[in-house]
């Protein structure tokens, strides 16, 4: 079989990246658009996640970047071409096989709002994990705005270590609240100190990638866990997400689908305790948005007592308590859901924001929303 052309492969993904960008970046707030051109022009460039680049050649690569957009926002994402065989951009299985013996690999899937994304990077490790291809990524190619810690493509996950090292600063660079709080904890276990960090970063970065490689094996186990949990119908659930896109309804679905995974037998709290790894609960706290802790309180609870002590029963209780509420309240919106192609979205988002939102103090009266 002939060498790929890495190079011109990422010049393909990349393209799709930006098509994606410019299709979707509109729905980020503003502040939430910011960050994520900051951490893909800081990977673009080699800047290391901890330093500030210069604001005057970061605001023109900002608006060379929003001219390409312009010019792409009508097109459509392209098959890949490897050895002159067209590949759907999202053939992960496909593609990885011929990526594979160069030591390279891709993800691609979709994110927030529907939102394609792809990533091409080099390839750390590869092995067979509860009967997924579990990879991992480092040095990322090509890459778009969005980020998660580990994709799933059918039976192939990819966690991308080097893409975690920006997800990973940012959290150490947040100033106050629980967030530093839990960051701070969870470094103290891994022998490190979250103001000295802060202080010196590039003294500390090699012992940080290496809590970041640790931290992808975490979020791998959550994949595990959303690959085993059948507790909602997929196709359903995918439907229920196009139809209700940037409302409440699409971010609570996607919650409840990421809790439903975590408090799986074989999802992330259940590893993180099998793993007796206390930072691994702790940084998991600090990263999730408020409104994952908000649906599982009994978790936080035990959180915060790692915060001094680690009790691993505590935390397998909490689990236990909080699996079959977050259940309960996955089936209770897709009830609603149901009922609502009889009277309609408006009906179905009212009915949701006033039964399972408004119960939890997350939001305001309106029944839309959209991610950051």
């Amino acid at each position: 079989m002939p060498a790929v052309d890495i190079g011109s492969l990422a010049a393909q993904v990349k393209r799709n990246c930006d098509v994606s960008d410019a299709q979707f970046g509109r729905q980020y707030s503003m502040c939430g658009l910011l960050l994520r051109l900051r951490n893909l022009y800081k990977a673009e460039h080699g800047v290391p996640p901890w330093e500030e680049p210069d604001s005057g050649p970061m605001l023109e690569w900002v608006a060379a970047r929003e001219q390409r957009w312009e010019e792409l926002e009508a097109d459509d994402l392209r098959p890949l071409r490897i050895d002159g065989q067209e590949l759907d951009p999202f053939d992960v299985e496909t593609v990885n096989a011929r990526l594979g013996p160069a030591g390279y690999a891709y993800a691609a899937g979709y994110g927030p709002f529907l939102k394609p994304t792809f990533v091409l990077g080099e390839l750390l490790s590869r092995r067979r994990r509860h009967g997924l291809e579990c990879l991992v990524i480092g040095r990322e190619l090509a890459r778009d705005l969005s980020f998660a810690p580990a994709m799933r493509q059918g039976e192939v996950v990819i966690g991308r270590s080097g893409g975690m090292r920006f997800f990973f600063w940012d959290r150490v660079a947040e100033p106050a609240g629980s967030t530093a709080r839990y960051m701070a904890a969870g470094l103290k276990y891994c022998g490190l100190d979250l103001a000295e960090i802060r202080s010196r970063p590039a003294e500390h970065a090699g012992a940080v990638d290496e809590v970041c490689t640790a931290e992808v094996e975490t979020y791998l186990a959550h994949e595990q866990g959303e690959a085993n949990d059948d507790t909602l119908d997929l196709t359903a659930w995918q439907q229920a997400i196009a139809d209700h896109a940037a409302t409440e309804i699409e971010l609570l679905a996607r919650t409840l689908k990421d809790l439903l995974a975590d408090t799986h037998d074989q999802g992330l709290l259940i590893h993180v305790r099998d793993a007796e790894r206390p930072a691994s609960l702790l940084f998991y706290l600090a990263f999730v948005p408020m409104l994952h802790r908000l649906l599982m309180p009994e978790v936080v609870a035990a959180g915060e007592r790692f915060v001094t002590r680690p009790d691993w029963g505590e935390l397998t209780r909490a689990r236990d308590e909080a699996r079959p509420r977050i259940v309960g309240l996955a089936r209770q919106l897709f009830d609603l859901i149901e009922a609502g192609h009889r009277h309609g979205p408006d009906w179905t988002r009212r009915q949701v924001h006033d039964r399972l939102v408004v119960p939890l103090g997350a939001c305001g009266p309106a029944p839309n929303g959209a991610s950051s």
